[in-house]
């Protein structure tokens, strides 16, 4: 359950940064 949390979170943080830029 926290692993999935986890990867959700890295997958969010990975497209604020896309965004970002």
């Amino acid at each position: 359950m926290i692993k999935g949390f986890k990867n959700e979170l890295t997958e969010q943080i990975a497209d604020g940064s896309v965004k970002k830029g």
